[in-house]
């Protein structure tokens, strides 16, 4: 595999020494940054280089995506170590490509909420219209929906599947957090999901 994603940075040091790669750091917050990093990926390696790219977590999802062509296509002696607070924060189409090495101290998701996803995604359109309508107000529909992510990316792992449901509950949630209509949003997301 060429690429991590780590929730501990001490995680960093043991996969450099496993790898035996010298190590570069790239920051990845807007589209800009991206042709840097793909006039350095351009250039061939003659030894094994990590690119560490800290907080990916905090990268709009326009830089987010322009990344992915350059995990899709992997270069030579390049790995890449993404750093993050929150992989809810991430693209699923990223941490479906990366290996996710989370520490001991990240947060475990509950086998609750992994069910809570899993009973959401089998539901039929009319029950998720009224699972959403239960939804009061913008503090409600951010854990709603950050359950979902945090529980579906569990059941990703297992059904590649899911990824449209991860995709579309990311957007969601952020369109909610930046003040968006709490119902519409929703309404828009199960929507999306047929």
């Amino acid at each position: 595999m060429h690429a991590f994603i780590v929730t501990d940075t001490d995680e960093i040091d043991n996969l450099l020494k496993e790898h035996r790669a010298q190590r570069i750091e790239f920051s990845l917050k807007k589209i800009a940054d991206i042709g840097e990093l793909k006039s350095f990926t351009k250039i061939k390696q003659d030894t094994k280089t990590a690119v560490i790219i800290p907080n990916i977590d905090e990268a709009s999802e326009e830089t987010q995506n322009a990344f992915l062509k350059s995990l899709e296509e992997p270069q030579e002696n390049i790995i890449y170590i993404l750093t993050t607070n929150s992989l809810s924060n991430i693209l699923p189409t990223i941490v479906s490509r990366c290996i996710v090495i989370e520490s001991h101290k990240s947060q475990v998701v509950s086998e609750e909420v992994i069910k809570f996803a899993k009973e959401f995604t089998q539901m039929s359109v009319g029950k998720k219209f009224e699972k959403i309508s239960e939804v009061k107000d913008r503090v409600e529909a951010v854990e709603f929906l950050t359950n979902l992510v945090s529980g579906g990316h569990q059941l990703f792992l297992k059904d590649a599947s899911l990824i449209n449901l991860l995709e579309e509950a990311n957007k969601t949630l952020s369109a909610i957090k930046q003040n968006g209509n709490v119902q519409l949003q929703l309404t828009n997301f199960v929507i999306n999901l047929t």
